[in-house]
Order: structure tokens, then sequence, then C-alpha cells
């Protein structure tokens, strides 16, 4: 997909809130097992209610076009629910398990069981 929006100059919609963490060597998700190290046409979005267990939600980009939009006409949404830092610290704790070792081990165990269900 990432070629074919290249190709007609797109931009490719990725939402990566249930793979995120749980797929691929260091929980990356899609992005890492599909090998999309180049995002300079990509827009990333996620939600922390899964993997990070917590309220956050994110969007990633590396267009400024896109953060400038985002900032002037998302204002609305932006501050209807803010982070409290209980939640943001949940989030990077949960983030450095994810690149941990034992973050490797959670990921190893969920595909074997998911091998074994299949």
């Amino acid at each position: 997909l990432q070629a074919i929006t290249k190709k007609h100059d797109c931009t490719l919609l990725l939402d990566i809130a249930h793979d995120f963490g749980c797929l691929g060597e260091t929980g990356r998700g899609q992005m890492e097992v599909q090998g999309l190290e180049d995002k300079s046409n990509m827009i990333i979005i996620g939600a922390g209610s899964k993997v990070l267990a917590t309220n956050l939600g994110y969007i990633a980009t590396d267009s400024p076009a896109i953060i400038e939009y985002l900032k002037v006409f998302s204002t609305a949404q932006m501050f209807t629910n803010a982070v409290s830092p209980i939640q943001a610290g949940v989030g990077i704790k949960t983030l450095e398990i994810v690149r941990s070792e034992e973050g490797a081990q959670i990921r190893k165990v969920l595909m074997e069981t998911v091998l074994y269900i299949r």
C-alpha cells in the first residue's frame, strides 16, 4: 500500500491501536512486521486504551503541513480529555515494558497462544 500511495502522491493512514505492543520483535506492530521504516507519506494513529492501559490517543506524522493543519483545526478535540499525570505515568511505564525483555517474552507467549488457538 505504501508504494501505491507514494506512486500517486497520496498519504497512507495507519491505525495501529490494535497491533502496537503486540506484534513484531520489538512490539512496533504491523509497521515493524511489514518493514515500514519510511514514514514520509504516513499518518499514524492509535489509542492507548489497548496496550498502554490508559486513555491516551495519538497522531504521528512527518508532514509539517499535516501537523500545522491539526494544530489549527483540531483544538476542540485536543482539550476535551486532558491526560492526568497518573495516566501519563502509566503510559510511559507500559512503553518501558513493551520495549524491554519482559515485553518480548510477553509477545512470545501471546503469539504462541494465538497460534495454538488457531
